[in-house]
């Protein structure tokens, strides 16, 4: 099991790779830039198809991804975009398990109390085990770092099991809607053609 921890600003994707442990080992905390001489739709294109790369270079199982916080009082859109594609391609099933949300829901998964989490973020306070906490990251690799802690964290789904439930899948479709046989042209029924 390997944990993916994802924090992004409007210029590159922070990422760190944690394998369980005691203490956990940090196999790798590093960034992708976004490159500038792209638009912003192919800069998230490229964002996808390299974080897929990494996800599947480090056999990534769970993944962890720091959000903007819900009352941030300058929300950035290329950021809230960045994010949206990374959820949208762990979503997708590029990870077995994974959850988004800020550092509240971060320090729920580590329990840790919601007060304390800026702590470790900044480097005051130091998770157990893990070296050179203060002076090796900065704020956005130690977020990404606790994201990966806290995706260690996330139940597997049991989709084995929801698949042999039967219960759980239809035994058959509903029928479609009923038609209503039309009478006249579009025009006839006040409606404009397509």
């Amino acid at each position: 099991m390997t944990a993916l921890g994802l924090r992004t600003n409007t210029t590159c994707v922070t990422y760190a790779v944690v394998a369980p442990g005691e203490p956990p080992q940090i196999r790798q905390v590093a960034f992708v830039r976004l490159p500038a001489a792209l638009h912003v739709p192919e800069q998230l294109a490229f964002i996808r198809t390299t974080l897929l790369d990494i996800i599947r270079e480090y056999g990534v199982t769970s993944a962890g991804v720091r959000v903007t916080e819900p009352m941030a009082k300058r929300p950035n859109v290329l950021r809230a975009n960045i994010e949206g594609v990374i959820q949208e391609l762990l979503g997708a099933g590029a990870v077995p398990s994974y959850f988004a949300g800020p550092l509240a829901t971060i320090a729920s998964r580590l329990r840790i109390a919601a007060g304390e989490i800026k702590s470790y973020a900044t480097g005051e306070r130091v998770p157990d085990g893990v070296a050179d906490w203060k002076t090796e990251y900065d704020t956005e690799q130690r977020e990404a770092l606790l994201a990966a802690l806290a995706a260690l964290r996330v139940p597997k789904p049991r989709l084995t099991a929801l698949a042999a439930d039967e219960t759980a899948i239809p035994a058959e479709l509903p029928a479609p809607f009923p038609t209503v046989p039309s009478t006249g042209s579009s025009a006839d029924r006040g409606g404009a053609a397509c």
